[in-house]
Formats: structure tokens, C-alpha cells, sequence
């Protein structure tokens, strides 16, 4: 796949102003095959056991008690995080909240197509998408303001309990552009790969002969720079592996890297940083790496 056109609508769109990426809603959705019943009460089992002291909003309280009815999207069932809380500048207190839609038709399967296109992690991906019919969707809702941990890991706790309650065919996260299969994202973060849905690796060609483009989405969703990457006559599974893995370090320590400084994925391998604007959409900053000054640093080690 071809990224020229996608690179010349990204740099109309940015017009030289700084684009973050960053997502005030974090949104998950979540496939399926049948409709799926998915109950309120046993719903927020689930939520305590994963993310801690939950309320249902009373309007939730005094409506249907499941989602089984019919496949429209309706008002959601609003899920109050007890332990998460953002104080504001003006002293006001607001707890972190949880949206979760009635299932509904999935009416255009062609929103799910770029990330088919990167789907590479998964094979039958495509198969699938063309067998699903509903969708329930999910967002936070006032966790922006939450330090970037706390509020991914409300998220990952909000994706297990409704895969706990009601086992999905595919998940889809808006944030990354990724379609996971569930039961290979459910076992990705039993080993500790917690980013598995929210980090997508994705490859382009340029056009141009042996010119790549390599880069992630999903981290600037949570104000950290993605990665990015334009190389040529490099291995791209070795670039994703060292994307990857600088990822992780992203997450754990933030955007500490300094333009000018370099990172090393190993003994002899280090890439040189500067943060850009992102060459291939969505619009946003990104961490860029140098592959060929890193060539050159590794030449004069």
C-alpha cells in the first residue's frame, strides 16, 4: 500500500499548527456475530472487580436492566469510577466516568477498511469483520484530565469486564485504528503486553523504491508521541520490533526524550530523536527516528 496520498492530505490538514493527537474521549468498540445481552447487574460485577468502587447512573437504574431489546443506539448506561477523580483548576471535583451503548446494526463495515489494510497481526481479520452485525461501543467520559496511567488502566479494566460478561468476536479501538481478535488480545495482556489493542504498528511504501515509512498509533491518544519512522533498505520486522519496544518506554516514562538525543533497542543500535509532525495521517506529533544517523553513530562507536 501506497502512503503518497495519505502523506499530502496530512500535511494540508496540519498547516504547519501543532496537532497533538490526543483523544479527550477514549473510544473501544466491541463486534459481534448475534446480538448480544448484555446485563447491567452482572455488568457491574464485573466493573468492581476490575477498576474498583463503581455507581450506575440513576437513569440506567430506572430504565432496562439489559441490553437485549433492540439494536438501536439509545442513551448509555453511565458507569461513575468512585476511585478515579480530577479536581479542576477552579476546585471542582469530578469523578471518572464509564459510557457503555445499547448494541446496535453496524451500517458502514467500510470504516473498519485502513485498519484491515494494517491488520497483518491478524489473519482472518477480514473474515470476520464481514460476519459481525452489532456493535457496542464504549468511551470514557471526564478522565482526560487523569494522569495517562491511571486512565488507560480504567480503560483496560472497562474491556475486561465486558469481555468477562459478553465474549465478542472483534474488538476495535478507535484510538489506534486496530482490529484485535479477543481471545489473542486477552492472552497479549496476560503476559504483560497491556498496549496489544491501544498501540497499532503500521507500514507504508512511499512509492519509491526499497522506501518505507514505519510508524505506531494509539500512543498520542493518551498525550504520549507516537513513533515514526522513514527508512530504506532496512528490515521492517526489525524496525517494528525497535518501535515496539520504544513504545513501551514511552509509556512507562513519558515524553522524556529530547530533540538531538538518541535511544538505543540494543548494544549496537541506537536511533537519533526529533519530534515532527506526523508524515502519514491522522495529523499529530510524533517521535521520529533516525535510522540512517543511527548507522552513522553505530560507524563512529
Amino acid at each position: 500500500m501506497t502512503s503518497e496520498e495519505n502523506m499530502n492530505e496530512n500535511q494540508e490538514e496540519i498547516n504547519d499548527s501543532e496537532v497533538s493527537g490526543f483523544e479527550p474521549l477514549y473510544t473501544v468498540e466491541f463486534l459481534y456475530e448475534e446480538l448480544p445481552n448484555l446485563s447491567s447487574e452482572k455488568l457491574l460485577t464485573a466493573m468492581e472487580t476490575y477498576t474498583g468502587a463503581v455507581k450506575v447512573s440513576d437513569a440506567a437504574k430506572h430504565g432496562p436492566t439489559s441490553f437485549e431489546l433492540e439494536a438501536v443506539e439509545s442513551q448509555p448506561l453511565i458507569f461513575f469510577h468512585l476511585n478515579h477523580k480530577v479536581t479542576y483548576d477552579d476546585g471542582d471535583v469530578v469523578t471518572a466516568q464509564s459510557c457503555i451503548y445499547e448494541p446496535h446494526n453496524i451500517q458502514e463495515t467500510n470504516r473498519f477498511d485502513s485498519a484491515l489494510q494494517q491488520s497483518f497481526h491478524w489473519q482472518n481479520a477480514s473474515a470476520t469483520i464481514s460476519n459481525c452485525k452489532y456493535s457496542v461501543r464504549v468511551h470514557d467520559l471526564f478522565a482526560e484530565e487523569l494522569p495517562y496511567k491511571e486512565r488507560f488502566e480504567l480503560i483496560l479494566g472497562v474491556v475486561q469486564a465486558i469481555l468477562e460478561c459478553t465474549p465478542c468476536k472483534a474488538i476495535f479501538w478507535h484510538t489506534s485504528d486496530k482490529l484485535v481478535e479477543p481471545n489473542a488480545y486477552l492472552k497479549a495482556v496476560e503476559q504483560g503486553e497491556k498496549l496489544y489493542g491501544a498501540v497499532n504498528l503500521r507500514l507504508y511504501s512511499t512509492g519509491k523504491e526499497k522506501e518505507m515509512i514505519m510508524d505506531t498509533l494509539g500512543l498520542s491518544a493518551l498525550g504520549i508521541p507516537d513513533l515514526q519512522c522513514h527508512f530504506y533498505d532496512l528490515d521492517p520486522s526489525g524496525v517494528g520490533r525497535d518501535l515496539l519496544v520504544i513504545s513501551k518506554y514511552l509509556y512507562d516514562q513519558g515524553d522524556i526524550i529530547h530533540d538531538g538525543e538518541s535511544i538505543g533497542t540494543s548494544s549496537n543500535k541506537a536511533y537519533l530523536c526529533e519530534h515532527q509532525h506526523a508524515l502519514v495521517v491522522p495529523p499529530r506529533v510524533v517521535l521520529d527516528l533516525n535510522a540512517h544517523d543511527a548507522n552513522q553513530l553505530n560507524n563512529l562507536s
